[in-house]
């Protein structure tokens, strides 16, 4: 039962499809021509595979939480006629053309894509360019009308005047395209050829403003204004040289005080993949001290919640050094490039070790398939270096 694409099955009946997701993800074949498709996220999806002049097609049929086995059947029947007779079976007969538009197929791409955002925040932006800047224009074309010219003229209101938003749309817009052409409502377009229809962009690279790496020490003494919670969460946010958002998430099950270590799961990276940081000693002082903010009423408490107990709002941690630098002042983000450049300074560490510390790829796709060790035990000794550097006066 269950069995994956390319194997001979019987004919599954619904409790046999409900019993598919344990098999993990793939495509499973249900009936002649009808698969499930199951997504690494989980989600699951209706596949009708058919072939027409010797030529495969594949249809989307729905999701299965709303296609029942019986309606997938009924409707695979429909397509397999419609094929047969030489027609789209996506046109039934006395309707309207079922190719949707881009603004149905974006809303389609993002609901399927869902599962894998990183927060709700991303998943909003993403949409948000695309009503913004794209579906005034393209939203109401087929995606079969969609021509190079028409995402060219898209694109070209704003390449210029916000060219890293506009590089993020391009991407968004290829995405939905793309989507549209795997199930064959379309024919894929080329970026390269819009590209080419653009003026070419001055890109101006814009890194996070940062303090000196001499000058921290002082700094954290002398955020005796900032209140007790954000100052120390920004000094554990520069102890291990995190990004804000993970130290803002950061909840009481990550960390385990008697290996002295914060594990942080893959959903709540940047990259995507695990991340362990080794705590120095001064790092458990200031986790000593937020234990009193430890919501016991609640199943998974955060390190430092706001009064709702919610995070902290990224506003928090940039107050203080803006209410000390003003206009110009040092962002969070930059103590991480403060750390990266202390440690080539004043420390012999490889800098694979400072960049396995921030959670950075080195090397090539080689270097990154043979390499099996995270220098923990190194990365302990360099951020416990890193922790004595800024001990002018702790603050905990």
């Amino acid at each position: 039962m269950g069995h994956r694409v390319g194997q001979m099955v019987k004919n599954l009946n619904d409790r046999e499809v409900k019993a598919l997701k344990k098999k993990g993800h793939g495509s499973y074949r249900v009936s002649a021509g009808l698969y499930l498709r199951i997504e690494p996220s989980g989600s699951q999806r209706w596949i009708a595979r058919l072939q027409s002049n010797g030529k495969r097609h594949d249809f989307g049929l729905g999701s299965f939480s709303d296609v029942s086995l019986h309606n997938a059947r009924v409707e695979i029947e429909h397509y397999r006629r419609e094929l047969k007779a030489g027609r789209d079976p996506r046109i039934k007969s006395g309707e309207i053309n079922r190719i949707w538009t881009f603004k149905e197929a974006a809303y389609a791409v993002w609901e399927e894509r869902k599962p894998s955002w990183k927060n709700v925040k991303h998943g909003q932006e993403w949409m948000k360019t695309l009503e913004r800047y794209v579906f005034p224009t393209l939203g109401a074309f087929r995606v079969d009308q969609v021509t190079h010219a028409l995402v060219r003229d898209v694109l070209a209101k704003i390449w210029l005047k916000i060219p890293e938003t506009a590089s993020r749309v391009a991407q968004r817009i290829k995405v939905v395209m793309d989507w549209c052409a795997a199930r064959e409502y379309c024919p894929p377009i080329s970026m390269d050829v819009v590209r080419a229809g653009l003026p070419k962009a001055k890109r101006k690279i814009n890194h996070f403003r940062s303090m000196p790496w001499a000058e921290i020490p002082s700094f954290l003494t002398s955020m005796s204004r900032a209140g007790e919670k954000t100052r120390l969460a920004l000094e554990l946010t520069i102890l291990t040289a995190a990004r804000s958002g993970e130290i803002r998430g950061m909840r009481w099950s990550e960390v385990s005080l008697e290996r002295q270590e914060w594990a942080i799961a893959g959903d709540r990276m940047k990259m995507g993949e695990d991340h362990v940081v080794p705590l120095s000693t001064r790092a458990m002082g200031v986790l000593g001290t937020a234990t009193k903010w430890r919501d016991q009423t609640q199943n998974d408490p955060l390190v430092f919640p706001n009064s709702k107990g919610n995070p902290l709002s990224d506003m928090t941690l940039t107050m203080p050094l803006r209410r000390m630098f003003g206009e110009g002042a040092p962002t969070v983000h930059g103590f991480r490039s403060s750390f990266t450049d202390w440690a080539a300074e004043s420390t012999d560490f490889p800098r694979e070790v400072v960049d396995a510390a921030l959670s950075h790829r080195t090397g090539n796709k080689v270097d990154v398939a043979y390499r099996r060790t995270d220098f923990k035990q190194k990365r302990r000794e360099l951020m416990e270096r890193w922790a004595k550097f800024l001990n002018a006066e702790p603050s905990f």
